[in-house]
Formats: structure tokens, sequence, C-alpha cells
């Protein structure tokens, strides 16, 4: 992400979130792969709402530790209530 200062950049995967914690087990699995690759960034993950950290408090974590480069990925990996009841479905 910042060839001349790797530390520098970071990267958040954003997802919804949900109640059961055990949900962001296959983000956080996302998480270790990307951070097991040479010259990694930082990575950490956000979540839209019901877990924590939010995006903005992610990003503002990461600006605070020194991160000037933050690249959010969106990880919407299953249809959630939102899109399988709301009126997206509808509309598709």
């Amino acid at each position: 992400m910042n060839a001349a200062n790797p530390s520098a950049s970071a990267l958040v995967l954003f997802g919804h979130g949900a109640r059961d914690p055990e949900w962001a087990g296959p983000m956080r699995r996302i998480r270790e792969a990307a951070l097991a690759r040479p010259g990694a960034p930082r990575v950490e993950l956000a979540f839209l709402e019901f877990m924590t950290p939010t995006l903005p408090e992610a990003i503002a974590a990461l600006a605070a530790e020194g991160a000037s480069r933050v690249a959010v990925v969106p990880i919407f990996l299953a249809q959630g209530g939102k899109v399988g009841h709301g009126s997206l479905h509808q509309r598709c």
C-alpha cells in the first residue's frame, strides 16, 4: 500500500456485524491470512453495527497509531436480514 513506509499503511476489513460474536470468525480468518503475507500492512476489522469497533473508531485508532493511508475493504459474506427482507431484495 505504501512502499516507502509500509508501517504508515493500514487495511480495514469492514463487515456488517452481528449479535453473535462467532459471526466474525470468517473475517478474523481473512485478517490472519492478510497479515501472514510478506510486507503486509496493519489489518484491522470494523463493523457497521452490533460489534466494535465501528469504521470511524477503527480508522481513528489507526491514524492515532501513525497510519497515514487506510484502505477500507467491504467484506459482506452472506445475505443478511436487510438484504433478504429489505427493499433491495424486492427490486432485484
